[in-house]
């Protein structure tokens, strides 16, 4: 069961489902493909979910066991139309923001406000 666990510490991230609305499929891996049963099932939800931590690099034992227990609680569905709709709501902000930075005549959504209050 350990081996386990390590090919999926080792190789997870590659089958990791990273879109979270489902569009395209996650990368299998030909190690993580033999691997069968219910120690692989536990370890391809902890492992190759759409949240990843990476705490084996952490040099006290303490906060690497914590990062682990809380990685292994479970999680709850997720509403990815409404992600979808905080994502095209944020991006005029987005590229409001970045035209400012860049110095493009972009127009922020609190100056036009501003700009309306006072006339």
């Amino acid at each position: 069961m350990r081996s386990i666990f390590d090919a999926f510490r080792r190789w997870g991230y590659l089958e990791a489902t990273l879109d979270p609305l489902g569009l395209f499929e996650p990368l299998k891996h030909a190690d993580l493909d033999a691997l069968t049963g219910e120690a692989a099932e536990e370890a391809r939800r902890i492992y190759c979910g759409t949240v990843g931590a990476d705490f084996m690099h952490l040099p006290e034992p303490n906060a690497a066991a914590g990062s682990r227990s809380a990685s292994k609680r479970p999680r709850s569905e997720v509403d990815q139309h409404k992600i979808l709709e905080r994502l095209i709501r944020a991006d005029p902000f987005r590229t409001g923001f970045a035209g400012a930075l860049l110095g493009n005549q972009a127009i922020l959504p609190g100056s036009v406000y501003r700009a309306d209050s006072a006339a």
